[in-house]
């Protein structure tokens, strides 16, 4: 067997040996039902009101934003690395969509221009940590500072306003009776799926977080690699930064609260290895909709526990991705 081609056949046998786990360490099959479980149980204690269509719809689009961010995270922890300053670049190509959109850009220019700029600010995290061999987590730290910093000082701190209507109403729209940024989002997870599970590029990232040593060896370049992780996850948050501008009517120079660990909880939840080297997006997109249902279910349970959700979903993603964490853990012994 060729160098290149062990390469491509390590994260074959890792993808085969998880679907032939028992069900009980099959994340996908755990995650979907505890979805449909909190889903039932919600129905029964709302007397059907949490399953009408409408409350349905609006679990899909909160979901939606955070899971073509997760797709890409997964791509990026999957080959061992993170990024906790997705936050602050989703802010900034919000800011920079919505700039344009004000000056008449159309919209696939507006979405090119998200993506484009994702993937310039990914590049610069990829750059310092398979260039300079930066820690991620100490690089992509340092830029989450360094990009909130900027971008407030460069709009002043201002809102936003007063974006074209057409905007608006191409992101709140529905098709076929689903939200057209659940469409958005399924679109990019299937391709992310295929890009992981189908290239020989995406076999790679497999290849680099289950054993990096072993992969250069095998002739794998895992520095493009894990450059290549970065941008594509800059690029991906482009794309949610575009769907952000579309949802809202007015942008923050400022990152949505709690997103990084939003996106990092799905990812986690959802069966990805934190260490690399397994995961897929599927899981990744039933733990994004675990997490969108969770949260409004809490917005269902009283006055009591609306009023502090705030403070209430942090400590459930946190304990969530502890869960996560010790789930895997159990679920290697043996292997």
């Amino acid at each position: 067997m060729t160098p290149i081609a062990a390469a491509d056949a390590s994260p074959r046998i890792a993808l085969a040996r998880q679907s032939g786990d028992p069900f009980w360490k099959q994340r996908e099959f755990v995650l979907a039902l505890g979805l449909a479980v909190l889903l039932l149980v919600m129905a029964a204690v709302t007397r059907g009101r949490f399953v009408e269509p409408s409350n349905l719809q609006d679990i899909l689009e909160n979901a939606s934003i955070p899971a073509v961010a997760a797709a890409g995270m997964t791509a990026l922890i999957v080959a061992a690395g993170i990024d906790i300053s997705i936050g602050a670049i989703l802010a900034v190509c919000a800011v920079v969509v919505a700039l344009l959109a004000k000056a008449g850009w159309p919209l696939p220019a507006l979405l090119l221009a998200g993506m484009a700029t994702g993937a310039a600010l990914g590049a610069v995290n990829g750059g310092l940590t398979a260039g300079l061999k930066i820690p991620a987590i100490v690089a992509t730290l340092a830029t989450l500072g360094a990009i909130r910093g900027l971008l407030v000082l460069v709009t002043r701190g201002g809102t936003i306003v007063d974006l074209p209507a057409g905007l608006n109403e191409l992101g709140t729209a529905r098709v076929l009776g689903l939200p057209s940024l659940a469409w958005a989002a399924a679109a990019v997870s299937v391709l992310v799926g295929l890009y992981l599970a189908r290239t020989r590029a995406g076999r790679q990232h497999y290849a680099v977080g289950s054993n990096p040593r072993s992969a250069a060896l095998s002739g794998v370049a895992v520095n493009q690699v894990m450059f290549r992780s970065f941008v594509l996850l800059g690029a991906l948050v482009g794309v949610a930064g575009f769907l952000y501008t579309l949802r809202f009517k007015t942008i923050a120079p400022t990152p949505p609260r709690g997103f990084e660990l939003e996106v990092i909880t799905a990812v986690v939840v959802g069966g990805t290895d934190i260490f690399g080297g397994r995961g897929t997006v599927l899981g990744t997109v039933l733990a994004a909709l675990l997490l969108s249902t969770i949260g409004i279910a809490l917005t269902f349970v009283g006055s009591f526990l609306t009023g502090l959700r705030s403070e209430i979903q942090p400590a459930i993603q946190g304990l969530l991705i502890l869960a996560a964490v010790l789930y895997s853990s159990l679920a290697r012994k043996g292997e």
